[in-house]
């Protein structure tokens, strides 16, 4: 059974904010497939990104997944067959101020 993807409003307007960015049609497109073929991987619920390296968010099982330039960090809910996509951020951010 496939898990079901919910995304935070945090990560909707992330997303919309990357989408903006890029003027470039054919760089959008592609920022486009890149993140939702990594989104579409965690629907199969396969634990195969890493945890985050810092605390506190490891020991709540926040995982990142690389989507070419950009981090996804999610939460998965086995028992719910559930994972929620908490951030998209571009790699030269400083990530550790957005969890």
């Amino acid at each position: 059974m496939k898990y079901a993807i919910r995304f935070s409003t945090e990560s909707k307007n992330e997303l919309k904010q990357i989408m903006r960015f890029w003027t470039y049609k054919d760089k959008r497109q592609r920022v486009r497939t890149q993140i939702k073929d990594v989104v579409q991987t965690l629907q199969d619920g396969i634990v195969s990104y890493p945890l985050v390296e810092f605390e506190p968010w490891r020991s709540r099982g926040i995982r990142r997944a690389v989507a070419g330039e950009y981090n996804i960090f999610y939460q998965m809910f086995p028992e719910d067959k559930k994972v929620i996509v908490l951030h998209v951020i571009h790699s030269a951010r400083d990530l550790s101020k957005f969890l």
